[in-house]
């Protein structure tokens, strides 16, 4: 299952001569493969500690000027060899130096600004001009010094991160050994750009290690999305499921059951795209953006079972065989769907429990988690004949002897897992959340279109303020709505899903890379 799982990685040694280091680093940079592993060696005198020392200095001068800087059009460069960036950035220094004196002057007179401001004083128009004349002056280096300077930065930024790159490596007098995990299914690419560049002058052998390797998924479209919101509570472990496919169906579904309403679905999918499109591919808010378009989906899909549009249910004879969904009139119905929903996704989650530790090769806990399996099934087989009558007393019977047995084999093998029985019985029930929120939901928007439905017989003027009314507390309640059923569903997953297979605390793989922009080799 190599989507469910990590993939494979190896942690290998790299021997190279010192003299290739350079060449060698600015290519593993390049394909972005390594995670470094970082030397326990200890560093030996290197002839290239001032340059090293150089670099960050100069990245932190030119990067203090640029955000002084108004922004401009960036052209894209060659990146420099180290030294003549160094010398490069040291014929910039005159204008850095003269931005910086601008940036400390505006800096002081936008604080005299606020405070002749505060006090009335008449000197705060003279004052004005002044930080307009700087700004002025700030606009024209900016015109013809941005660019460079921009890029710059990034070939710095660049060499920063080789030249820490660097200090990671073990030495000797003559060679380098770099040592690092990369997956396993590169590493043939790997040995290829390493004959390149260096024309065989190497070796490469794999490191047997007891270390847990880092954590790295190969994640098609959205799963990207849902696996960063897992990273978020923790990273999952080189050799367990990633929640984040499970995620993908039963955070949707929980935020949809929730809230149920066609209209505040059709909104939310609407303002999460326009999100999604402004906002930058890499970063967290897509990723919320995208989840929220996937779960308005089917906050829609469960709103038309649910008969409900803003509130008002248009027609509740369209779908005769969906009305057990409608929260106002079946609420035992939608209570007992809600513990369904809770025994089921825990029972998937013992099952992925399971196999994850058969995985780890821990037999005792795979047998404990199957009783639990075993217990869980038969005791709700047992409850719904005893106290419901939905199965015959001979079945109920039957499923109560097989969860009490359940029960003794389960404190029979890990004996310190008997409070997780109690969990077995609370979990579920706390799945009748899904109820709650959705239900008040439904109810808030029921009473605002009681109370606050504009009426153009009242008049042109009383119409557009109940109009305006109403559509702020429509508004209020599907943000308050999206809250609770993100807030819960989420809650839902995190602590009564997960914890049944999900260890988490893993090493998230970190290759060396750096993304260009204004630059190129």
């Amino acid at each position: 299952m190599p989507l469910l799982y990590p993939e494979q990685m190896v942690l290998v040694r790299i021997i190279v001569l010192r003299r290739d280091r350079s060449r060698i680093v600015a290519m593993l940079q390049r394909m972005g493969i390594i995670d470094f592993r970082k030397s326990r060696l200890g560093l030996q005198d290197d002839e290239n500690a001032d340059y090293y020392e150089v670099i960050p200095r100069m990245l932190s001068t030119v990067s203090s000027a640029l955000a002084v800087l108004p922004k401009g059009p960036v052209a894209r460069m060659g990146h420099m060899e180290p030294r003549e960036l160094i010398k490069a950035v040291g014929r910039e220094m005159d204008i850095i130096g003269r931005v910086q004196e601008l940036g400390y002057e505006k800096a002081e007179l936008e604080e005299r600004i606020v405070k002749a401001r505060t006090e009335g004083s008449p000197h705060e128009s003279e004052l004005r001009e002044r930080l307009e004349t700087v700004d002025r002056r700030l606009e024209r280096i900016s015109v013809s010094r941005y660019s460079r300077l921009a890029c710059l930065k990034e070939m710095l930024e660049i060499e920063d991160a080789r030249a820490d790159a660097v200090l990671m490596f073990k030495r000797t007098r003559d060679t380098c050994v770099i040592e690092g995990w990369i997956p396993a299914r590169r590493e043939h690419e790997l040995r290829r750009s390493l004959q390149e560049s260096v024309s065989g002058r190497y070796t490469m052998e794999h490191v047997r290690t007891k270390e847990m390797q880092p954590t790295y998924y190969h994640l098609p479209g959205i799963l990207m999305s849902f696996d960063r919101i897992v990273g978020m509570y923790s990273t999952p472990r080189s050799d367990e499921i990633n929640p984040a496919w499970f995620m993908l169906l039963t955070f949707p579904v929980l935020y949809g059951l929730m809230i149920s309403d066609v209209g505040y679905g059709i909104l939310s999918l609407a303002i999460a795209a326009v999100i999604a499109k402004v906002t930058d591919k890499d970063g967290l808010l897509h990723s919320m953006a995208n989840i929220w378009m996937l779960s308005s989906i089917f906050t829609v899909i469960f709103g038309v079972f649910n008969d409900q549009y803003f509130g008002f249910a248009l027609d509740r004879y369209i779908f005769p065989s969906f009305l057990p969904f409608d929260w106002s009139h079946n609420v035992h119905i939608v209570i007992i769907a809600a513990l369904l929903i809770g025994i089921f996704q825990i029972c998937v989650g013992l099952a992925l429990g399971m196999l994850n530790n058969v995985r780890m090769r821990r037999p005792r806990v795979v047998l404990a988690k199957l009783f639990m399996l075993s217990a869980l099934i038969s005791g709700a087989v047992a409850v719904s004949g005893i106290l419901f009558h939905a199965v015959s007393p001979d079945i109920a019977v039957g499923g109560l002897a097989v969860s009490l047995a359940s029960i003794a084999l389960i404190i029979a093998f890990r004996p310190a897992q008997w409070g997780r029985l109690i969990d077995m019985i609370v979990y579920p029930i706390s799945y009748v959340r899904i109820m709650g929120f959705g239900f008040t939901s439904v109810l808030i928007a029921s009473i605002i279109n009681d109370a606050f439905a504009p009426d153009i017989s009242s008049g042109i003027g009383e119409f557009l303020l109940y109009l305006v009314v109403f559509v702020i507390l429509h508004l209020a309640n599907m943000a308050l709505s999206t809250f609770e059923g993100a807030v819960q569903s989420m809650r839902l997953n995190f602590i009564e899903f997960f914890e049944e297979f999900y260890t988490g605390r893993g090493i998230k793989y970190a290759p060396f890379s750096y993304r260009r922009r204004h630059t190129f080799e």
